[in-house]
């Protein structure tokens, strides 16, 4: 497949990914009863595939393009697996989340945000510099 059309879909990949795992994130704090199972539903349908597309496609880019022996692609790669991890404990938490539960308010929220915020932020200074 083209390399530009793989970096393409991999962007539209991470978008998908990073934008629903916000979504999955906030809702798990703010959501009604009523919407967990939506939410549910939205994260296994839609979160999930796309962090897994997302690494298939960065993988086949790291070949492709001849980086896997560059520093800048394995401090990626780490930031990247810090990212899934959050996303499975995020799952985690929704799947735990029972219909009765209180609504938790706490700083939650915005310090997952900020923390992936600056991950993908780290990231894109990686890949478009690529200083290591």
């Amino acid at each position: 497949m083209n390399y530009e059309l793989i970096k393409a879909a991999h962007l539209i990949a991470v978008l998908t990914w990073l934008s629903s795992m916000a979504v999955v994130y906030c809702g798990i704090a703010l959501a009604r009863s009523d919407s967990l199972q939506g939410m549910k539903s939205f994260d296994s349908k839609v979160t999930t595939p796309a962090m897994i597309l997302t690494w298939f496609l960065g993988l086949a880019l790291a070949v492709q393009g001849g980086w896997l022996g560059n520093g800048w692609l394995w401090a990626k790669i780490a930031i990247v697996l810090c990212l899934s991890g959050f996303h499975g404990v995020v799952s985690g938490r929704l799947r735990r989340r029972t219909p009765d539960a209180s609504v938790v308010h706490s700083g939650f929220p915005v310090r997952g945000l900020l923390i992936g915020w600056f991950s993908v932020a780290t990231v894109v200074v990686l890949v478009v510099t690529k200083p290591l």
